[in-house]
């Protein structure tokens, strides 16, 4: 994951240090939008919250407790962030339909030219395609690599219904593979 101590930059933000801040913001910055680009499936939704992500962890360094887990902390953030923009835009209801479209569409994004393959754009897709607390549980476990308890955390549940969110997202994400690379019909339970 990260390689320099995590304690030491915890330390660094608490002082107010603006070389630390600079050296969090890049060692985090691609996975805290990567993050955000699968959770949201936009890439324009991820820049303006990715933004925000930063000047929320510049406002609020100095609260930053000693002994906390600064991935987790970055996380939460950008997780908190992400929901609140649901909520506000009220997209969280349209969130299937608007995500069923996007996916059918053949897009020319750079984000879409980086998928090198065919089972990778499925996934992606598929990610898409099932409901959100599936997708975050899936890729803060999956693919960010934290921990359930830290993944648990970030999402403010406890471990076991971390767990059952994890499994169930691999079902759903396997059910949708499966459909999308079948025959086209996408099940859209868990949205």
């Amino acid at each position: 994951m990260i390689d320099k101590n995590q304690s030491e930059l915890v330390a660094g933000l608490r002082q107010g240090n603006a070389a630390v801040l600079r050296e969090i913001y890049e060692l985090f910055r691609p996975r805290i939008f990567g993050y955000l680009v699968r959770l949201s499936g936009s890439r324009d939704i991820a820049e303006e919250l990715s933004s925000e992500v930063w000047c929320r962890v510049a406002s609020k360094s100095k609260d930053i407790r000693e002994d906390s887990n600064l991935s987790a902390w970055l996380y939460t953030i950008a997780r908190n962030l992400f929901f609140s923009y649901c909520r506000w835009r009220d997209i969280h209801e349209q969130h299937a339909e608007t995500l069923a479209r996007y996916s059918e569409s053949q897009s020319t994004n750079p984000f879409d030219k980086a998928v090198k393959n065919q089972q990778e754009q499925l996934l992606e897709e598929g990610l898409k395609l099932i409901g959100t607390k599936y997708r975050e549980a899936l890729i803060l476990v999956e693919i960010e690599g934290f921990s359930y308890t830290d993944a648990a955390k970030i999402c403010d549940v406890r471990e076991p219904a971390m767990r059952k969110r994890v499994s169930r997202a691999k079902k759903l994400l396997k059910q949708v593979i499966s459909e999308l690379s079948g025959t086209g019909k996408t099940n859209k339970e868990g949205s």
